[in-house]
Order: structure tokens, then sequence, then C-alpha cells
């Protein structure tokens, strides 16, 4: 049993390199050899396998020519059905259907979600049901689901340790709601941790095994780690969560990172004209236009943030020593400007050159959904190829190891 295992393991391993292949486009099977460093045979045996559980197909279109003969494509086989991400980290909550390869195919919101009630989440189950309904997936099904939401999420049960987003207890686990209502293998994490695997397959950082920190920085902040091209989960998959003060130190505003709330407040205190009280939208707006106009009152507020932001990610990029940065959030609407004055600060405060490449996010606003529906279709690859080895080999509650789960 044990040699049996062992060997599914490898089998399993290698048809999520396959995969992970895929997702990057449609290639051939020799291309997949190459990359894996196996024989063909070995890699044609793989793919058989794929095709069988339905997870990949033979491309009806894509052949080429090749010294003589024809290099049949193969690629991820789109047509099972599609997959639902759902983000609750803004105030209108996102509800997004795409295919395995991460192509939104529809998309709708549900306006002004302060909190996640048991309310909103009727409203959710509605809004994917109608999705669903559209003529367009008549004959497709709901493959798997993933859920972004803000917040201390546990990675065995899905509960939450706190969020934002939760002022009720009595509120139903979301995976446990979407589970029961759809009868599909559901999935919460973090968003900030969601982005940040967004950010690996399809944005600023680099498609190579590198170190990086992934920051969000908006009306609220959090960070992701990257070690060696992977995410890092910690001890009790809560790594990369910023610190979270209580009491007092709160109200002085004191996180890790600084957010638009400190900037925000600074203006109010400095009682600078323009600023008004509850009206975030409109002063946000106020302070993006003067700052790009170069008002010195406003510059001066927004120096002082981004000192404090470079203080913290100083810190952290010297005992990492880690060599790419991606900031998100809504504090890049302050332009490359605002990247450039944390830049210069670091340089200022060290001591050496540190040669950490600091960038811009390149999904926006993005990345959060586009995480979760990549990791959607991870959980429904993981749960088909389970359930046919479990079926295969009569082995009752078979799991895919979780080295083969990015999150």
């Amino acid at each position: 049993m044990e040699k049996l295992e062992k060997r599914n393991e490898i089998r399993i391993s290698y048809q999520f390199d396959v995969l992970n292949i895929l997702r990057k486009g449609k290639t051939t099977i020799m291309e997949i050899s190459r990359i894996l460093d196996i024989s063909f045979t070995a890699a044609k045996n793989i793919v058989d396998d794929l095709i069988e559980m339905k997870l990949i197909k033979y491309s009806d279109k894509e052949k080429e020519k090749a010294r003589g003969r024809k290099s049949t494509y193969i690629e991820l086989n789109c047509n099972q059905g599609v997959v639902c991400a759902i983000d609750y980290v803004s105030d209108d909550a996102r509800i997004v259907l795409a295919t395995v390869d991460n192509k939104i195919v529809a998309e709708t919101a549900i306006q002004n979600v302060k909190f996640i009630t048991n309310e909103i989440l009727n409203k959710t189950r509605d809004a994917i049901k109608e999705l669903l309904a559209n003529l367009k997936f008549k004959n497709k099904k709901l493959l798997a689901i993933c859920i972004s939401s803000p917040g201390k999420i546990r990675t065995d049960n899905f509960e939450y340790v706190r969020s934002r987003k939760i002022i009720n207890d009595d509120v139903a686990n979301p995976v446990y709601y979407f589970a029961n209502a759809f009868k599909v293998k559901v999935e919460m994490y973090n968003d900030v941790r969601l982005g940040c695997l967004a950010e690996m397959k399809y944005g600023s950082f680099p498609k190579k095994p590198f170190n990086g920190i992934y920051i969000h920085n908006g009306f609220g902040s959090a960070l992701s780690i990257v070690l060696n091209g992977k995410i890092y989960k910690g001890v009790n998959g809560f790594a990369g969560e910023s610190p979270y003060y209580n009491g007092k130190i709160a109200t002085e505003y004191y996180t890790y990172f600084p957010t638009l709330n400190e900037i925000e407040m600074e203006a109010k205190e400095k009682k600078i004209e323009g600023i008004v009280e509850g009206s975030r939208k409109d002063n946000w707006n106020k302070i993006i236009e003067e700052f790009e106009n170069d008002n010195p009152k406003y510059v001066e507020i927004i120096k002082n943030n981004a000192k404090k932001n470079a203080i913290s990610l100083h810190d952290l990029l010297t005992i990492l020593d880690i060599n790419y940065v991606v900031i998100s959030g809504t504090i890049l609407k302050l332009g490359e400007k605002y990247i450039d004055i944390i830049k210069e600060y670091i340089n200022e405060f060290s001591n050496y050159q540190i040669k950490a490449e600091i960038v811009s996010s390149s999904l926006k606003d993005n990345g959060s959904i586009l995480g979760a529906c990549h990791h959607a279709a991870s959980i429904y690859f993981k749960s088909t190829i389970e359930n046919i080895v479990s079926e295969r080999f009569s082995l009752v509650g078979f799991n895919v190891n979780d080295r083969d789960s990015e999150l």
C-alpha cells in the first residue's frame, strides 16, 4: 500500500505540473516532456490520464508542421463548466464566473456590503444562480468556489479568527453555506494572500522562483510573503498578517503600514482646506488632486505617510533580504510619484544599498478576484484527481498532498 501511495504521489505531482504548464497556454506533449525533463512516453501517459479525467483535451484547431511531422497541441478543457470567485473586500462585493484558464465570462456585484451577514450570503447565492441561469452557461455546471475576504482565516476549517467584515457571531460560515447551497468544493482565504497569488501568476512578480513581499495598502493594510517562489504560510497558516492593534494605540494611527486613513486624519487635524467630515471618497479625491498639483500642504502629509511606510518596508527588506516588492491597493491612486518617495526614503535610511525591486501592482483592484478565480480552478483540479484516484485504487479518504496546493 505504501508503494502504491508513493507512486500515486509522484504521478499526481506530474499531473499538477502539466496542468500548471497548460494554464499558461496550449502546448505539445514534446514541449511538456522537455519542460519536465521526462521521456515523451511518460509525458504522453500523464497527458492521457488527464484527458481521461476530462481536465485537459487535444486542441481541435492548433497544429503546426515540425520537421515533417504535425505536432498536436493540448490545452485545458474549459467545456466542463465554470468556477466562481466571490470577493468581499470592498464595499461592493464582486461575484465572477470564469473558465478554468482564468478567463472571466460573467460578473455582477452586490452594492453596499459593509459587513458579511446571512442576508448578504443569501443575496450572493441568488446572484450566482442568476449568472449560471444565463443561456450562455445552460450546459455548463459550477465546478468550485473560492471566496476572498479580509481578515484572519483558519486554513483548516476556513473559520474567521477576526475580520472587519464580521460583526455578528451568528452569521453562517460562508464556506459551509455555499458548499451546501451548490454542492461543490468551496474554500476561503485572506484577500491579500489571493492578491499575492494573482500577482505571481499574472502580474508584476517575476515568473521564476524569487523571494518577495506583496503589500496591500488602502483604507486597511496587510502583506503576504513569498519565499523561493512559494507563498509562505507559517506554522498556523497566518503568515503575512500585518500587526493589528487594539485599544488606544489604534486611535493614535499606529499601524505597521500606515494607510489612507492616516493621511485623511492628519489633514483633518491640521484643518487643511478642502477636507470635510463624513465624506471619505470626496476627501480622497481631493487629496489625490492636490498631491498631483504639488500643493505643499498635501505633499507634506503624504510624504509623512510615505516615510512611515518606508520605515516598515526597510525593516522587512533588511530582515528578509528579499529581491522583489509589489505594492497594491488604493494608495496607488497617488501614482508612481508616491512609490518613488518610498524608494528615496529607503535609500536614505539604509547604510547599504538595498537592491530590492519595488514596483506597483499591474493588476490594480483585480488582484484578489483573479487570485480567487485561479484558486477555484485549483480546487476543481485537486478534487477531480482525488476522486478518480480514490475510485481507481479504492483509497478511502485519499487526499492530494498539501505541496500541490498553492494556498
